[in-house]
C-alpha cells in the first residue's frame, strides 16, 4: 500500500458535511411534515392522537424490516462506487428492488389481514381503537411506496448524491403539508385523511425517484436480468443484524405501549407527542448516520482508512454540538413545545415529564447512532445489533421494576436508562473492534 501523502485527508469534516446535511434537511423536512401532522391530528384531541400512535406501532415494525434491505443494499452499492464497479453496482440495485418489493408486499398482506388482532393487543376505548384499526389499514398501504423512498434515500447517499433525496423529500413533504388539513377538516376524513394524504405524497415522491435514478444501472443492464443469489444473500447477510435489532426494538416498542396503555388514552398521546417532539433529535442525527455510513463505506472500499477515523470523530462532534441544543430544549422548555400539539392538562403533564426525563440521555443516543452508521460503513453490523437486543431488552423488566414505585415515569425512566447504556458500549466496542482492526493501516498512510 503506498505510503504517499492522501491529498483528501484533512478535508474528512467538509466531504461528511456535504453529504450529510441534505441528509439531515431532508430529515428536518420530514420531521417538519410529522410536527405539522400532528398538530392537525391533535385538533380531534387526544383520543386521535392515541389511535395514531398505536396504529404507528406497526408502521413502524415495517420501517425496521424494510432495513434488511436498505441497510444492505446501502453497504454493498457504496462500497461498489467506490470500488468503480459498474456491473456490482447493476446487480446490487436490481436485487435491491426486487428484494424490497417483495418484503413490502409480504408485509402489507399481514397488516391488512391481522389489523383487528394487532389493535385490539393494546385494549384501548372502542372510539380509539376503531379510529387506530382505519388508519393502520390505509398505512399499510402507504408502506408500499415508501419502502422504496426509503430504500432510493439511502441508495442516492450510496452514490454520493444526497442533495437529490433532499428535493424529492422536500416536493414530498409539501404535498403532503398541503392534503392533510384538505382531508382531514375539509373533506371531514379524521384520521384517515392524515393517511391517505400520506399515501398519495408517497406516491408521487417514488415517481420522481424512480426518474432521478433512472441512470444509474449501465445499459446493458437494464431491463429484467437473472441476478445470481449471492447478491441477495450479500445484502441479507448484511442487514440481517441490524434489521434484527430493530425488528426486536420495536417488538420491545410494542411491548412498552402495552404498559403505557395500562394508564389509558392520555398516556399513549403522551408518548406519541413526545416522540415526535423527540425527532428534532432523532431524525437528524438518523440522516447523519446514514451519511456516517455512505461516507465510510465509500471510504472503505476505496482503502482510505485515514478519513475512515477522522469522518467518525468529526461525525461525533457534530452530532454532540447538535444535540446538546435539543437536550437543553427538552430540559427547561419542554411545556411550550408540547401545548402547540394539545392542550389536555393530563396530557400535556405527561408529555413534559417523557421529555424531561429522556432529555438526560440524548447525547448518549446520538453516540449510539453515530457509531451504529460507523460500524455499518465497515460491513460490521453485528456489533451494534447485539448491543442495542441487550440493552433495549432491559427496558421492560426496568420499567416493571419502576412503576410500583413511580407510576408512568418509570416507563420513562426505563427508556433513559438502556439508551445511556447503548450510546456508552457502542462507543467502547467501536474504538475496539472497529477501529482497532485497522490500525496498522492508518500507520502505513
Amino acid at each position: 500500500m503506498s505510503k504517499g501523502k492522501d491529498l483528501t485527508v484533512g478535508k474528512e469534516l467538509p466531504a461528511l458535511l456535504q453529504l450529510a446535511l441534505p441528509i439531515m434537511l431532508s430529515s428536518l423536512l420530514q420531521m417538519t411534515y410529522n410536527f405539522v401532522d400532528m398538530i392537525f391530528v391533535g385538533k380531534l384531541g387526544s383520543d386521535a392522537i392515541a389511535s395514531v400512535g398505536t396504529a404507528s406501532s406497526f408502521v413502524n415494525l415495517g420501517y425496521a424490516i424494510n432495513a434488511l434491505v436498505v441497510i444492505g443494499a446501502g453497504i454493498k452499492v457504496s462500497h461498489a462506487v467506490g470500488q468503480k464497479n459498474q456491473q456490482e453496482i447493476g446487480f446490487f440495485l436490481h436485487a435491491a428492488y426486487r428484494f424490497n418489493a417483495g418484503l413490502a408486499l409480504v408485509y402489507v398482506l399481514i397488516l391488512l389481514i391481522f389489523v383487528r388482532p394487532f389493535i385490539n393487543f393494546f385494549d384501548l376505548p372502542t372510539v380509539v381503537s376503531q379510529q387506530a384499526m382505519i388508519y393502520l389499514a390505509l398505512s399499510a398501504i402507504m408502506l408500499i411506496p415508501s419502502f422504496f423512498n426509503i430504500l432510493y434515500s439511502r441508495l442516492f447517499s450510496s452514490f454520493g448524491d444526497s442533495k437529490t433525496a433532499l428535493i424529492v423529500s422536500t416536493i414530498g413533504v409539501v404535498v403532503n403539508i398541503v392534503l392533510d388539513p384538505l382531508l382531514i377538516f375539509t373533506c371531514n376524513l379524521g384520521v384517515a385523511g392524515a393517511a391517505i394524504a400520506s399515501i398519495l405524497a408517497n406516491l408521487l415522491m417514488t415517481a420522481l425517484f424512480i426518474w432521478y435514478s433512472r441512470q444509474w444501472i449501465p445499459n446493458e443492464m437494464r431491463g429484467f436480468i437473472r441476478v445470481p443469489r449471492r447478491y441477495f444473500q450479500s445484502i441479507a447477510k448484511l442487514g440481517f443484524p441490524m434489521t434484527t435489532q430493530r425488528v426486536l426494538f420495536t417488538i420491545i416498542g410494542i411491548l412498552m405501549a402495552k404498559l403505557i396503555a395500562l394508564y389509558g388514552a392520555d398516556a399513549v398521546a403522551a408518548q406519541k407527542i413526545g416522540l415526535q417532539i423527540e425527532s428534532l433529535t432523532f431524525m437528524v442525527i438518523g440522516g447523519l448516520n446514514a451519511a456516517t455510513a455512505s461516507f465510510i463505506g465509500q471510504n472503505f472500499g476505496a482503502k482510505k482508512w485515514i478519513r475512515i477515523k477522522n469522518g467518525y470523530k468529526n461525525a461525533i462532534r457534530v452530532a454532540l454540538c447538535y444535540t446538546a441544543c435539543t437536550m437543553t430544549i427538552f430540559l427547561f422548555f419542554p411545556e411550550p413545545i408540547v401545548r402547540i400539539f394539545v392542550d389536555t392538562p393530563e396530557t400535556v403533564q405527561l408529555s413534559v415529564d417523557y421529555l424531561r426525563i429522556i432529555g438526560l440521555t440524548q447525547l448518549f443516543s446520538a453516540i449510539e447512532m453515530v457509531t451504529n452508521g460507523a460500524f455499518s460503513g465497515l460491513g460490521q453490523a453485528k456489533y451494534p445489533a447485539i448491543i442495542s437486543i441487550s440493552f433495549t431488552a432491559m427496558r421492560v423488566p426496568i420499567a416493571l421494576a419502576l412503576m410500583p414505585f413511580i407510576g408512568l415515569n418509570g416507563v420513562w425512566w426505563s427508556l433513559a436508562i438502556s439508551s445511556a447504556l447503548k450510546g456508552i458500549i457502542a462507543y467502547i466496542v467501536f474504538k475496539q473492534k472497529g477501529m482497532k482492526k485497522y490500525e496498522a493501516n492508518f500507520k502505513t498512510m
